[in-house]
């Protein structure tokens, strides 16, 4: 980890927060104590490792606590960002833009792993939320996007516990469920972006070892 990312870690401000207005660099890590919780926190990654150097978010071991249970980012609804195909979909009731809530964004990035943690993105403390409203807000464990920076390799997702992602169950185009990869339209160009070749949001669904729970959509 950088000086500059420790700090963040160590300083009294919500750890996410400063954490999320660092330039990361190739090397960096993030690591979170096991038996956290970050409610109401989120990450938003949109720098890239090397593939000899990753930005690796994880857990570290405190060896003076007899159980370990991985960390908990609690998104709770927060983590916004705006998801915009910037094209037409297949059919025009299909939902192409829109906000979404993510417990980890990355966006835009390369050669990052996210690992040994424990997600969620729960709606029920939202009052007057109905889990089929049409209008209900799309929610992820993870969001990979990519949109104006071509193809985005070494994405690496391994250990992961998901769960109570309460999205839409309406709008399948849009980010919602546990894991969701998106390509998008780059604003430079009018081509459909292929920036994730030979990669999907279903395989990366059904990888063993990323058990995913009570989730709205998958």
């Amino acid at each position: 980890m950088t000086k500059t990312a420790e700090e963040a870690v160590q300083s009294h401000t919500p750890v996410f927060f400063a954490v999320n207005r660092l330039k990361l660099q190739p090397g960096d890590r993030i690591l979170l104590e096991n038996n956290s919780v970050f409610a109401g926190q989120f990450l938003q990654i949109t720098d890239s490792g090397t593939k000899d150097l990753p930005i690796v978010i994880g857990a570290y071991e405190d060896r003076t606590q007899a159980e370990q249970n991985p960390p908990v980012i609690a998104a709770n609804g927060q983590g916004i960002w705006y998801q915009d195909y910037g094209c037409e979909l297949d059919s025009p009731a299909h939902t192409r833009n829109g906000y979404v809530s993510s417990a980890v964004l990355l966006y835009d990035a390369e050669y990052v792993t996210l690992q040994d943690l424990e997600l969620t993105n729960s709606g029920q403390d939202i009052i007057g939320e109905r889990y089929s409203a049409p209008d209900k807000m799309n929610r992820t464990g993870v969001a990979v996007a990519a949109r104006d920076k071509g193809v985005r390799s070494g994405i690496t997702l391994r250990n992961l516990v998901i769960h109570d992602v309460n999205g839409n169950v309406y709008d399948k185009h849009m980010n919602n469920g546990g894991i969701y990869m998106t390509a998008l339209k780059p604003i430079a160009t009018k081509r459909r972006s292929s920036a994730f070749p030979g990669c999907d949001s279903r395989r990366l669904l059904c990888r063993p070892g990323e058990p995913l729970g009570n989730c709205s959509r998958l």
